[in-house]
């Protein structure tokens, strides 16, 4: 609250008026994450495919909510996380599709809107987006 006064005092705006400016800055925000939003992606083969073949050259990325940077790479027709513990694990194929399939939907960025299809949402968001980025999807 010591904030709030201090913004109240510089701005010369009342608490509630400050309160109520944050509620709706901060539910436009909500809005725009949680919108169903379908995203139009037309590729060839699966996303799990692509991820294979595009990490055969590690991908340093970084997780979009708590910025913790993490490598996907593939061997061997496997995909795969080293995670910023230093542990490696494998990410398996129905997962990443299922993922992906629930991203051209919706269109979220927020791991929870995939939290059916798989817990590493946060590394296929990332990867998503470098792949939107470089133009490869």
């Amino acid at each position: 609250m010591e904030k709030l006064d201090y913004v109240s005092k510089k701005t010369e705006k009342s608490r509630s008026f400050l309160i109520r400016e944050s509620l709706e800055r901060f539910i436009d925000e909500l809005e725009t994450e949680y919108e169903k939003r379908e995203v139009k992606i037309d590729m060839n083969g699966s996303f799990y495919e692509l991820l294979v073949d595009e990490c055969k050259t590690p991908m340093e990325l970084t997780t979009g909510a708590r910025k913790v940077a993490f490598t996907m790479f593939s061997d061997e027709g496997k995909l795969y996380v080293l995670n910023s513990k230093g542990n490696t694990r494998p990410l398996d194929e129905k997962p990443a599709n299922d993922f992906f399939e629930t991203f051209k939907k919706t269109g979220s960025t927020s791991p929870i809107t995939y939290r059916d299809s798989t817990f590493n949402a946060s590394y296929f968001l990332a990867a998503t987006q470098e792949l939107m980025r470089r133009g490869t999807i």
